[in-house]
């Protein structure tokens, strides 16, 4: 008699049911995998969205210390350079301040800025205009058919961005007096030949000790006449390219220079040196009834220290993340920027250039 045999799942094949079972299981894989392969990339991106607004941020306030440390310094005639001609215009009626803030706020003051600054900064946000006195290298000792001659040989390394245009303050050997020139025309000397400058005043109108040398002995040795570079920058935050950034306008420009992407907001402290603590700093927000609105030239002048506040954002939006607004101002609403990571920057420096004074 024949045995019954138990039929084999190959020769039945695969119910309905399990098919359904099966296919069932593999979406439910399927979508894991998905999810999985969802959270890694977004993850991905946050991490590099921080790592962009780490770089991001300490840049900016890298740029800006570099300046911010030497604002207000007039070289050896310290901060008592005194420029304060009503005729002049902007930027040389702000060189004395050595740092201030302007608010589109504020007409009487936003009015006096370069028309392409006013037009792609944002509205909201102040400026700092940063002016100072960097040493060229260029000692002048003599005089040479209405031409300043000096030897600037030893001082190669520190002779950079000087060019026709420039404007210049030359203080005597003796950082007694000083005088505001532009530059017409330099030219650097080969290796036994003498820098010469072109400036635009008549030489029957130079002071008698430019391009001289006085006081001369064996314990110090007179150079000359000293050359300095006047720089006068102003930082602020405008629109390029659908995004914000940190910019710069330098004197003389004709467009201004988008830094760094991602700069949503900034805002200043002041310290005057009669401050001792952060806490007795002045707030910046520039309107009406700001106190700084009534700060003389001499209370500007008397600006010791200042704190950079950057609210610093990545500039991609990442899907699915969300963060708690970012208190950034004092006393102010909270900044949302769903999607976005963000941080906040601060730096607190001191204005090296008046720590003598």
């Amino acid at each position: 008699m024949k045995k019954n045999r138990r039929p084999s799942f190959f020769s039945t094949g695969l119910t309905l049911v399990e098919m359904l079972v099966a296919l069932l299981i593999g979406v439910i894989l399927m979508l894991a995998l998905v999810s999985l392969f969802n959270q890694s990339t977004r993850q991905t991106a946050q991490l590099e969205a921080r790592g962009y607004v780490a770089e991001a941020g300490r840049y900016a306030l890298d740029l800006l210390a570099q300046d911010v440390r030497q604002a207000g310094s007039w070289g050896c005639l310290g901060t008592d350079f005194d420029m304060t001609d009503a005729a002049l215009t902007f930027p040389e009626r702000y060189w004395n301040h050595g740092v201030k803030v302007f608010h589109p706020s504020v007409a009487a003051s936003w009015n006096h800025l370069p028309e392409i600054v006013r037009q792609v900064a944002v509205a909201d946000q102040s400026l700092l205009f940063i002016s100072g006195a960097r040493d060229t290298g260029v000692r002048l000792t003599g005089r040479n058919h209405g031409r300043l001659t000096g030897q600037a040989q030893v001082w190669k390394g520190f002779l950079t961005g000087l060019n026709p245009g420039n404007t210049l303050l030359l203080v005597n050997s003796q950082c007694e007096d000083g005088i505001v020139l532009h530059l017409d025309q330099f030219t650097s000397g080969d290796e036994d030949e003498e820098d010469s400058l072109q400036v635009d005043l008549p030489e029957d109108e130079w002071p008698e000790w430019l391009g001289q040398t006085i006081g001369q002995d064996q314990i110090n040795q007179d150079r000359g006449s000293q050359v300095y570079r006047i720089e006068s920058r102003l930082y602020f935050i405008g629109e390029h390219a659908g995004s914000r950034w940190l910019m710069r306008w330098q004197a003389g420009a004709a467009q201004v220079e988008p830094l760094v992407e991602g700069i949503e907001q900034l805002f200043f402290l002041l310290g005057q040196k009669k401050s001792q603590r952060l806490a007795s700093y002045i707030y910046e927000q520039y309107t009406e009834d700001s106190p700084i609105t009534s700060w003389t030239e001499a209370d500007w002048q008397q600006v010791g220290a200042l704190q950079v506040n950057l609210l610093v954002a990545a500039p991609q939006v990442i899907a699915g993340v969300n963060h708690s607004p970012i208190v950034f101002r004092p006393n102010s609403p909270a900044v949302s920027l769903p999607g976005r990571e963000a941080s906040v920057y601060r730096m607190t420096t001191a204005l090296r250039g008046r720590l003598a004074r």
